[in-house]
């Protein structure tokens, strides 16, 4: 299983080549008034997330896991938890 800073690394790296943006942080609001993703980019974001990390989300992903880096980081935690997912 991936350690937490490889997910984090991973994330953050995909973000900024998806946003063109150098400066992503798992702090960074990625939804909402503040956030910088439009709906096609959270789409490609999604789509980008399960061919890295091998995983398939269902169509009712929930858009808070989407709100930060952060989120996303622990999104691909729970989804690669086998214990979780029996």
């Amino acid at each position: 299983m991936m350690q937490r800073n490889e997910i984090e690394e991973k994330v953050v790296n995909l973000l900024k080549e998806i946003l063109h943006q150098n400066d992503i942080q798992l702090e960074t609001p990625l939804l909402g008034r503040q956030g910088i993703m439009d709906s096609v980019t959270v789409v490609r974001l999604v789509q980008q997330l399960e061919k890295e990390f091998n995983l398939s989300f269902d169509d009712d992903l929930e858009l808070e896991s989407l709100a930060s880096a952060g989120t996303v980081v622990e999104l691909i935690k729970l989804a690669n938890n086998p214990i979780l997912n029996k």
